[in-house]
């Protein structure tokens, strides 16, 4: 592609924040407007914060490339340790539906810190990422049709269980969700 590899993290960083953003809009824009409840809202708010640190999984894909993925290994399964223990400590403790939804963001900052730790192990810092319009252009061109197919498919997946909680209850909807699975 003849770009470096500042310039394709940058990219796709900048990429993935503003997909990041535009989601957190459209999904508690959604949820205002379907006004199932206060609690919805809430905990699709609280899920919608988590969307601001996936663009730093960016950094994975200089693990894929370099073949080094020991390193995001670890620190996935450090994540999952460390969450399993906090989920574990709560239904102990009783804390309510929304202490849990806290656990999705901070699932996403910890595997944040972790990368950032692992990525600085490296010798090399984000700083060092630079967003290039060249690169943005021709990562949006190759990627449209795969953006619209995975759209069409999301949509897909989930219109009947959308229609099936207009007709039915949340709690026919739950049973539905988990047998499609």
């Amino acid at each position: 592609s003849g770009y470096n590899q500042y310039a394709i993290m940058g990219s796709v960083f900048v990429l993935r924040m503003v997909a990041s953003v535009a989601c957190i809009l459209l999904l508690n824009l959604t949820a205002w407007i379907l006004a199932d409840g206060p609690l919805v809202a809430e905990i699709t708010l609280i899920f919608s914060i988590a969307l601001l640190f996936g663009p730093f999984e960016t950094i994975i894909h200089w693990f894929e490339a370099t073949v080094k993925m020991k390193p995001i290994s670890v620190a996935r399964s450090t994540t999952s340790i460390l969450m399993g223990l906090a989920r574990l400590s709560m239904i102990v403790a009783g804390l309510s539906l929304v202490w849990f939804a806290w656990l999705i963001p901070l699932e996403a900052i910890v595997t944040m810190v972790l990368y950032f730790w692992v990525y600085a192990r490296e010798g090399l810092r984000l700083r060092d990422w630079k967003t290039d319009m060249n690169v943005v252009r021709q990562f949006i061109r190759e990627g449209t049709p795969l953006f619209y197919s995975a759209i069409a498919v999301i949509a897909y997946m989930k219109i009947d269980q959308v229609m099936l909680g207009k007709m039915t209850s949340t709690a026919v909807v739950g049973t539905y969700s988990a047998a499609v699975k």
